[in-house]
């Protein structure tokens, strides 16, 4: 039966904010851009390396990875290599632009599947127990309509059945910074997906078949001039963007306000819903129940500087964790939050 969920998310609601303590201190890497755990380990990729951290003493386990188009070599893409590690199943699972590979948590490469390269866009996979949900943007060559497409695979990476299609923009159209943004994560054979923009999201079985959907009130967060002051800045100071300042400001667009999520995260007890909303340095997550029930909101102190590289960051069991950069002593630190559920 399908099941409606409508909780209104308010400041008034019951608000916690506690203290980050640092965890782990790190050397080996210069600017994150992936990072997951397991029971064992700690995950974080930089471009084309991925590193091994023992979680029980933060000290490196292993470093595997390097530039090229081989078995357990990863193609460089804008500054972004790996885009994706996951660490939720048996193996290691690492999406790239053109490939998604496995290796064991020991970083020992297992296999690739090869993905073709497609102007729409590139595919990120996540797991199911037997088998994938992917993200991709698809074009209509007809119309030459962009849509944002989130489908099924089984575990050979053949398609078994598209879930939601979103209409993004045309081809040649401005593309409106965070609005493609489209959310997932899985857990067990869940699949939990919003599109960001509104303020839906659904939750799937591994059949595509919807379970139910939270509707969530919030209040809209403006974006402003200094949002985007911060967003030409990033692209003035990008290798590879700051000679293209003009074509990009003839095809970009920016949003009237902020989407209503930043991403959601799940484990088995917690659906955990980050946004934007601001106060005091710290974010406000909407924390669930994972069968439903709204249980409180907390507020974590997250990485707000860079909204087109955005430090990763992680919840799990009910704790908040993120690596943050120690610029005296060009570190970086994994810093957690205890959420208090």
């Amino acid at each position: 039966m399908k099941k409606a969920l409508y909780f209104v998310l308010l400041i008034c609601v019951i608000a916690v904010s506690l203290p980050a303590e640092v965890k782990f201190t790190f050397t080996e890497f210069g600017k994150p851009t992936t990072f997951a755990m397991d029971k064992d380990n700690i995950y974080i990729g930089e471009k084309t390396n991925v590193f091994i951290f023992n979680r029980k003493d933060g000290k490196l386990i292993k470093k595997f990875g390097k530039a090229g188009s081989g078995p357990g070599e990863f193609q460089e893409f804008l500054s972004f290599g790996i885009l994706r590690i996951n660490a939720d199943t048996e193996n290691l699972l690492i999406s790239t632009i053109d490939k998604l590979s496995f290796f064991t948590k020991s970083g020992d490469f297992i296999k690739e599947h090869k993905i073709p390269l497609r102007t729409g866009g590139t595919k990120i996979f996540l797991p199911l127990k037997n088998g994938y949900v992917c993200t991709e943007n698809e074009i209509n060559n007809d119309t030459r309509q962009i849509d944002m497409v989130v489908a099924v695979y089984d575990k050979d990476l053949k398609k078994v059945k598209n879930l939601t299609r979103t209409k993004l923009n045309q081809v040649g159209g401005k593309t409106e910074i965070l609005s493609t943004s489209a959310q997932i994560t899985t857990f067990g054979d869940s699949i939990y997906f919003t599109e960001t923009k509104n303020l839906l999201l659904d939750v799937y079985n591994a059949t595509g078949t919807k379970l139910r959907s939270y509707t969530m009130k919030t209040k809209p967060i403006p974006f402003t001039q200094k949002d985007e002051d911060k967003i030409w800045e990033y692209f003035k100071n990008h290798p590879l963007m700051k000679n293209a300042i003009d074509q990009l400001k003839a095809n970009m667009a920016f949003p009237k306000e902020y989407p209503a999520i930043r991403s959601i995260h799940a484990d088995s007890k917690w659906l955990y819903v980050a946004s934007y909303q601001e106060e005091k340095k710290k974010n406000a997550v909407h924390i669930f129940d994972i069968k439903g029930p709204f249980k409180k909101t907390c507020w974590v102190t997250m990485d707000n500087e860079n909204l087109m590289e955005p430090i990763p960051f992680v919840f799990e069991n009910g704790k908040f964790y993120q690596l943050v950069e120690n610029v005296d002593d060009e570190t970086w630190e994994l810093h957690v939050q205890d959420l208090g559920i």
